[in-house]
């Protein structure tokens, strides 16, 4: 079986192997097909000058990378709609069966196509096109947010299949009048009680005064994941003679503006900036930080904060996307809000019966998320679509 996978995912290029910063990855792509089947990936596409150690190959015998030559950015779809329908039709040659990730503007043209030619598909609907618009920036993103809203709500509305990556958030914003299923599109190692019984060990060890370390998963240089919002908050702490706090940030990005921010409220000292890491240390690195922070504007469902409860980590996130399907609302903040972000800070970091009951439920909560629970549900899903 041929299958076609359709976002606006930006792969990077060199020495015509490709590669992810994010979550299309071997691992998640080869959800969709068989050993002997093959899956190509239309995408957006950027050439790099050298391959980061922290991003992952994409492509090999059964993945085949077939990034989009027209589309770059929301203007060329206006600009250039034609050419890029025709690169689509030509990609949808042979093609068995796709998987179509909304929002996006390429999955959007892909979705019209299959449609038409009755193709098999699903959409997978993975965040909110308006708020992710909203908060990227500047004042073309902005413009295009409403478009892009009623755009991707009337695809799900009349998509015959689709998955939702939250339980309730997404489903309520977009409904549709297809058959559909919750299921995240997280991906987890295995988990075991020893990891619990470890953080807990570690929260009761903890000596006064001692260092606690906050962390923070997400490209450093994108406004909408709030980083700011933490440094305001720390900054609020050391008012209080809370002098312990270091604050470590986990992503992509250059972090001028951070340092600069940092600088101003001297607290350059409680930052620290690790760049990119590999995903299979990232759980290495979570197991040795306090407490998760994730203060976004804007979230589908996010995959850090899930793998962030499998190492038991205490949480606290901003009351965005799918968050308070996974966090116990004592410790989700009001986005955009310092004040609420800092109390919820003081609720943690001055309770070893907070953090252990936040490390409890977070752990307990993400068992759900387990890998073989989430495989099973997706393949009997496919499987109805596809008629095996």
């Amino acid at each position: 079986m041929n299958v076609l996978f359709a976002h606006d995912h930006i792969l990077r290029k060199f020495n015509d192997v490709y590669y992810t910063s994010g979550g299309l990855n071997q691992e998640v792509l080869n959800r969709y097909i068989k050993p002997n089947d093959k899956i190509y990936v239309y995408t957006r596409m950027i050439d790099i000058k050298e391959r980061p150690k922290e991003i992952l190959r994409v492509n090999n015998e059964n993945i085949i990378c077939e990034p989009s030559s027209i589309y770059h950015n929301p203007l060329d779809y206006y600009l250039k709609y034609k050419d890029i329908k025709n690169e689509a039709i030509k990609k949808l040659k042979d093609i068995d069966f796709c998987v179509i990730r909304l929002p996006s503007f390429i999955g959007g043209i892909i979705y019209k196509e299959v449609k038409k030619k009755n193709i098999p598909y699903i959409v997978e609907v993975v965040g909110c096109a308006r708020d992710s618009l909203w908060y990227y920036g500047g004042i073309k993103a902005k413009l295009f947010a409403p478009i892009m809203y009623y755009k991707t709500k009337k695809e799900i509305r009349n998509a015959k299949n689709v998955v939702y990556v939250t339980e309730e958030f997404l489903q309520k914003r977009y409904p549709t009048k297809g058959q559909q299923l919750a299921c995240s599109d997280v991906t987890l190692p295995e988990t075991n009680e020893k990891i619990l019984e470890n953080r807990i060990k570690k929260i009761l060890g903890k000596k006064e005064k001692s260092k606690i370390i906050l962390g923070t998963i997400g490209n450093i240089d994108v406004k909408y994941k709030g980083h700011e919002l933490v440094l305001r908050a720390i900054y609020e702490l050391k008012k209080q003679g809370y002098n312990n706090i270091e604050y470590q940030l986990v992503g992509g990005g250059n972090g001028i503006n951070i340092n600069k921010m940092a600088e101003k409220l001297n607290i350059l000292e409680n930052i620290k900036i690790l760049g990119p890491i590999q995903h299979k240390e990232i759980f290495s690195w979570l197991d040795n930080i306090d407490v998760y922070i994730q203060p976004s504007y804007t979230e589908g469902l996010c995959r850090a904060v899930i793998e962030a409860m499998s190492r038991a980590c205490p949480c606290i996130v901003s009351n965005v996307g799918g968050n308070s399907e996974l966090i116990n609302e004592k410790y989700i903040f009001k986005k955009g809000n310092v004040k609420s972000l800092y109390i919820k800070l003081l609720l943690l970091i001055n309770c070893k019966e907070n953090m252990e009951e936040s490390s409890k439920q977070n752990y307990t909560r993400s068992l759900d998320f387990e890998k073989e629970k989430l495989d099973a549900k997706r393949k009997k899903f496919y499987n109805a679509i596809i008629g095996e």
